[in-house]
This record gives C-alpha cells, structure tokens and sequence, in this order.
C-alpha cells in the first residue's frame, strides 16, 4: 500500500505538476499526525531516487520554515524536528542546498525545533562533509556548520547545551573534528564541566573522555618514547648549565622568564 501511494505521487508531481500541492499537504498533516514524520522522510526519499524529483527537498524546508510551523512546544514542531533528523539521514546531499535555511531555524524559541536542526546539521557534516578533498566552498560550509554547533554549547535551554555535546561526542569519535578546531572546542567543554545542569556535566564528561580516547596524537606519546626524550633534553641542560656556569645569577634567570613568557602565546598559536 505504502509503495503504490508513493507511486501515484510520484507521477502525479511529474507528469500534473503535483509538487507544489504535495508539499503544503505533508507540511499540514506534520503539524497534527506524529506517525507522519518518519513516513513523509521515506516519502521524499523514494520521490528523489525513484522518480528525481530532487526540488521537493528544498520546497519542504522552505515551507517549514514560515513561522505558523515553528509555534514553540506544540505537536507540529516536535514533529518536524523528527522530520528533518530522519531526512538528513536519507537525503543528506540534498538537504544541503538548503542548508541557509535550516541555520534560519536555530533563532527559533522552541528547543526541540533547534535539537533537531543541529542534529540535522551533523548528519550533513558527517554525510556529506566529511571527505579529505572538499573544495574551498565546501569547505566553507563545513566550517559555518561546525562554527554553529560550537556556538549552541552555550545554548539558553539545557536540553541543547546536552544534545550538542553529544553531536560533538559522536563527531569526535569518528575523527571528523578539524584540528583547528579542537583546542577552541575544548575550552567550551570544559567550561560545561560547572553547568547547572547535571545532563550537561555529564556529557561534557563523555566528551572529553571521547576526545581523549581518540585523540590524534595519543600514539606518539608513549610513556617509553617520553622517558627518552626527557633523558635527552636533561643531558642537553645539563651541558649547557655546565658550559655556562652552574649557578645562574638571580637577574638572567629572570630574563630568561621574561623572553619564554613573551614568545610563548606565538607558539601555543
């Protein structure tokens, strides 16, 4: 039954221009019947693969974007917010034309609209962004996209503050955080670590268990290999302190301090 109401759509919005109309009847029928997401999501789906009708994806966005569609906390918002989360799993390539549009609806009061627009937003990261050769425009992309989820860890709502760590948590564990980007990120999480809220703490916990675990650079730093390099460096200050005096006057250590501290903020960058 199922298959035969998505091939009647099909051919209608191919051969009778049904796509308009198609659009604003699942918009209607999202904001009052919660079985509705999941099935429109395969909808869309199965009219892109099968019968190319690839504009329906940006047509829907559009439409759940006017603002009698994002009422916070009603049955409609919660809805298309699973809506769009099972579309960014189906269509993700596609959802990303639209992308301007869905950044329009994290301003929205509704938290649960903004859970699911970021979780959206990194399926397209994970999906669609994700590969070693992007050009400079998708790069771009990438970048706002992850620019926005870093931003929501300081969401108002505790609900989005804990939901975008826990995007955060699964990006890191599959290795898909830029290395630009991972001190900065940090820094943010570790500031959730005195959240008010006790869900935020707790993923801010596994975030940082996640980034320590996978952490690009934990192979080379082996407890061995650091023994010996200390050794090293030690025999080295030991030759130095030894060419120039054992005891360094009060003032050249001082010196010294100041010169470290003046060119260390150029290195750390």
């Amino acid at each position: 039954m199922k298959d035969s109401i998505f091939a009647v759509l099909g051919a209608n919005i191919k051969k009778n221009s049904y796509g308009i109309a198609c659009v604003l009847k699942m918009t209607q029928l999202l904001q009052h019947h919660e079985h509705t997401a999941v099935l429109f999501a395969e909808a869309v789906q199965v009219l892109v693969e099968k019968y190319e009708c690839r504009s329906i994806v940006c047509d829907v966005v559009r439409e759940l974007c006017h603002d009698d569609n994002v009422e916070p906390d009603s049955a409609g918002v919660r809805n298309t917010s699973v809506f769009l989360t099972e579309l960014s799993n189906r269509v993700p390539h596609l959802l990303l034309n639209s992308v301007s549009l869905l950044v329009a609806l994290l301003d929205v009061k509704s938290h649960t609209m903004r859970n699911g627009v970021l979780t959206a937003l990194s399926k397209i990261v994970q999906l669609v962004l994700s590969s070693e050769d992007l050009d400079d425009k998708l790069k771009e992309v990438r970048d706002e996209l992850l620019s926005r989820l870093q931003s929501h860890i300081l969401d108002e709502h505790a609900f989005v503050r804990s939901k975008v760590l826990q995007i955060w948590q699964q990006l890191c564990t599959e290795q898909l955080i830029p290395l630009g980007y991972q001190r900065s990120l940090l820094q943010h999480v570790v500031e959730r670590l005195l959240d008010k809220s006790s869900l935020v703490r707790k993923n801010a916990l596994l975030f940082i268990g996640a980034f320590l675990h996978s952490n690009p650079f934990s192979a080379k730093l082996s407890v061995e290999e650091l023994q010996k390099n200390l050794s090293i460096e030690q025999e080295k200050l030991a030759e130095i302190k030894k060419e120039c005096g054992e005891d360094m006057d009060a003032a050249a250590a001082c010196r010294a301090q100041r010169t470290w501290d003046s060119i260390l903020p150029v290195i750390e960058k």
